[in-house]
């Protein structure tokens, strides 16, 4: 057995034999910060390396009096960094500004972003970052490790010959790239290689998939492993470089990857669980995973396994990514018709958006995208939290106000305005259903032209706000119609399988046509007409749809591509019996149309059906 200890930065009673302590432990961590902390009296740098002129207590000088009293001997001395900072109200914008309130802590993984949009300053006597922002009227100051500062400061530790350094705490981070970088760079020459960071699996047509990560610092060799249940994987393919090319995998089915990174001293952890469907042409939707958070919740970084499936069943092709591989355009939402954003439990300390996530699917709904996106922390960690473009962001592209962080139900039920109108009351998971326990779902309302689709069961609306949102329109300053579907809890956690089929085919069915279709199973209304399967399907030429109408009448056709844009219409009276509609494939001017899936539409006063399509030139 080993035993460590944690010291502090400053022995201000004089308790601590370090000498003594030194030679009968195996580890002395020092947590060398919080030199500058909540209650103090000017904004200031929580670890300072040096004095710097504000500083007069600082990590120079907190591990001169450990080595002093050791002899020198740092080969038992850790030296703790903190991965976060402290946020105070200040009088003015200079730098070590008085405070005029108490400060909080803010982890690194919001504190970066912010400072990038804010404006980052760095001291280069104390080596810390800092920035200024303005939030209600009041100027705040707040001060934090960058990666840079905390490069200097490995370095510094090497320098001094301590035995290393330890870090508070890990899930500050976000998985943010940098961090880790700067950690590899100091320490990572005979360590481990880190998990790749970005990751996407990508179907490229006829049953071909590109299977592609980031390249991990000191790695090697990659491993990828494959699996079609999610659960048994088998290591698959080795090579030197994380970019794979799959051929010849059996269309039309569903096939789960995740790679770890080797070198000489051993290997990564895996990557986060990734899917594909193999399809002879491109794929419709994209899989987001940006549920990374580690604190506080259990995630077990597979739930592609419960929204890939959904999407399949729902009759869709899909790939799938990191939230990593979104910002640098690895991948582009826009190559989508529709994107799946998994959510999950993301929350403050892992930011549930970062600014240049915001910018991407800002982007892409003012480009026509369709959006599902569901968690159970958005909304506090974009409005209750959230700074003021990140509140405005939740506004006008969530389309939603946030009203209270835990709704206080695990049952939901459908409104008859919504696109679930006709799904009985439906669960998510309390933790003992397979996922996790939703146990904070954000209590929302619609805004800015959208509508409520959820509520909780058994839950005053009125006071704690409802669990889902719908919009179709344009979205910014665009004129183009996109469309949101979105979820106050995560999809993931909807129990058992065939309501979660259920709910996916309802969105997906919304976002294409922009019409919501009611249950014929529940509906109170007399079905006047049966739409048969259509045929052939896929096809090149033209397309036959069977329907029978139980007596004469009126009926409409329309078709719309995968977007919801009306490219064909007619309508006509019919007879009783079984007839058949045929469509050329071509759109309402007589031109002919691109390749891809299109939805049939039919329906007269009294019922609404529908048919999906893929036309391949």
């Amino acid at each position: 057995s080993e035993t460590s200890i944690a010291m502090p930065s400053v022995d201000w009673s004089s308790s601590y034999d370090y000498e003594y302590l030194n030679e009968n432990c195996d580890g002395l961590m020092i947590m060398a910060y919080a030199y500058y902390w909540g209650g103090s009296s000017s904004a200031g740098p929580v670890a300072p390396l040096y004095n710097g002129g504000m500083a007069s207590y600082n990590i120079d000088r907190t591990v001169n009096s450990y080595l002093t009293a050791t002899s020198n001997d740092g080969s038992n001395i850790f030296l703790g960094l903190p991965w976060y900072g402290y946020n105070w109200p200040v009088s003015s914008t200079a730098q070590n500004a008085t405070t005029t309130g108490t400060g909080s802590s803010i982890v690194y993984s919001v504190a970066e972003p912010a400072a990038n949009s804010y404006g980052k300053h760095y001291n280069t006597d104390v080596h810390s970052a800092w920035y200024n922002y303005t939030a209600s009227g009041q100027q705040r100051q707040v001060w934090y490790d960058d990666s840079l500062s905390l490069v200097t400061k490995y370095n510094y530790a090497k320098t001094r010959q301590l035995a290393g350094i330890g870090i508070w705490a890990l899930g500050y981070d976000g998985n943010r790239p940098e961090i880790w970088g700067g950690l590899n760079d100091a320490f990572g020459a005979s360590t481990p290689p880190l998990s790749p960071g970005w990751f996407y699996v990508k179907n490229i047509g006829d049953g071909n998939v590109l299977v592609h990560a980031a390249n991990s610092a000191n790695a090697e060799s990659y491993q990828l492993y494959r699996s079609q249940d999610a659960q048994n994987f088998e290591l698959f393919r080795e090579a030197p470089s994380p970019a794979f090319l799959i051929d010849s995998l059996p269309i039309d089915t569903i096939q789960y990857f995740k790679l770890k990174a080797l070198n000489t001293f051993g290997a990564s952890d895996f990557t986060e669980v990734l899917a594909v469907s193999p399809f002879v042409g491109q794929s419709e939707v994209l899989i987001v995973n940006g549920f990374e958070r580690v604190s506080g919740t259990t995630n077990t970084f597979d739930f592609v396994k419960e929204h890939g499936p959904a999407v399949f069943a729902a009759g869709y092709h899909f790939d799938s990514a990191s939230n990593d591989a979104i910002p640098p355009d690895v991948i582009s939402l826009t190559d989508y018709d529709f994107v799946d954003w998994i959510s999950g439990e993301e929350a403050t300390s892992n930011t549930a958006f970062s600014g240049s996530e915001m910018d991407a699917i800002s982007v892409y709904l003012e480009s026509g995208g369709r959006l599902i996106i569901s968690g159970s922390e958005i909304g506090w960690d974009l409005e209750a939290v959230g700074a003021p473009q990140e509140i405005d962001f939740y506004h006008n592209y969530f389309k939603a106000d946030y009203f209270v962080d835990d709704a206080g139900s695990y049952e939901v039920q459908a409104m008859a305005s919504g696109l679930f109108n006709g799904i009985p009351n439906f669960h998510f998971d309390d933790g003992t259903h397979g996922t996790y326990d939703v146990d904070y779902p954000d209590g929302i309302k619609p805004y800015g032209g959208s509508i409520s689709n959820l509520h909780f069961a058994g839950i005053d609306y009125t006071a704690s706000g409802g669990a889902g949102i719908q919009y179709r329109g344009p979205f910014g300053t665009s004129n183009i119609d996109g469309g949101l579907v979105y979820l106050s809890f995560g999809f993931e956690t909807i129990y058992p399988a065939s309501v979660r089929e259920n709910v996916m085919s309802r969105m997906l069915e919304y976002l294409a046509t922009g019409v919501s279709i009611e249950n014929e199973q529940t509906t109170t209304i007399p079905i006047s007409f049966t739409l048969g399967n259509a045929y052939p399907n896929p096809f090149n030429g033209a397309v036959s749809v069977p329907f029978t109408l139980h007596q004469s009448g009126h009926l409409n056709f329309a078709v719309y591509d995968i977007r919801g844009a009306l490219v064909f219409s007619t309508n006509g009276m019919y007879g009783p019996g079984e007839s058949v509609w045929h469509w050329n494939g071509q759109s309402q001017s007589g031109a002919g149309l691109s390749s891809g899936t299109y939805w049939i539409v039919a329906w007269n006063e009294m019922t609404l059906q529908r048919s999906k399509v893929t036309f391949l030139k």
